[in-house]
Order: structure tokens, then C-alpha cells, then sequence
């Protein structure tokens, strides 16, 4: 079920209390459908700070995070939509997995 859910490019979040496997889903998940994506990124959001993270990632592709734009300062959350933006064209889906995150805020 989860694996259609993703196919057809919706959204899925897997939720419930600390221990059942919702990390353990997802690992097994990403490792039998593997080849169905063109990557597969990984952040865990209570080890780090989840919007540095997600810039870290991007500074791996040597992309250059603008820091301004019109002459005002971007806020993270920009940033972080500039370096999404700049997503890497692939003729396969990416799958993103975002681990352990406690807050949408």
C-alpha cells in the first residue's frame, strides 16, 4: 500500500509512538524499492537541525545557497524552497524520507 501511495506521487507520512517501526518501514522500504528511484534522501530531524540539514545536502551538489535575493535577506525556509527548487532533473521519482521529525512548524 505504501508503495502504490508513493507511485502515484502523493505524499505519505507514516506515524505512531516511539518504538512500533516507523524508521524501520521506512529503511526496508527504501532498501527493496530502491530501483524504482532515481535517489533517495535521508534526513533525520532529531539528530540535527532539520532546515541545516537539508542545506547541508544541497551544498553537497556544489550548489551556491543564495543568501540574498532583491536585496533583502532570505529566510531559511526560503532558502531551503530555493534548494528544493533546484532539485537535480531525474527520470525516476527521488524518494525524500524525513525521520524522526516532532514538529511541522
Amino acid at each position: 500500500m505504501l508503495h502504490q501511495e508513493l507511485q502515484r506521487g502523493d505524499y505519505v507520512a507514516i506515524a505512531g509512538m516511539g518504538g512500533v517501526g516507523k524508521t524501520e518501514l521506512a529503511t526496508q522500504y527504501a532498501r527493496r524499492y530502491q530501483q524504482d528511484y532515481g535517489g533517495i534522501a535521508w534526513f533525520n530531524d532529531r539528530e540535527s537541525n532539520l532546515a541545516a540539514e537539508v542545506l547541508e545536502f544541497f551544498v553537497k551538489f556544489d550548489f551556491e545557497i543564495p543568501q540574498e535575493q532583491g536585496g533583502r535577506l532570505l529566510s531559511l525556509k526560503e532558502q531551503v524552497a530555493w534548494c528544493w527548487s533546484q532539485y537535480p532533473e531525474s527520470e525516476l521519482p527521488i524518494l525524500i524520507v524525513f525521520d524522526d521529525v516532532t514538529s511541522l512548524t
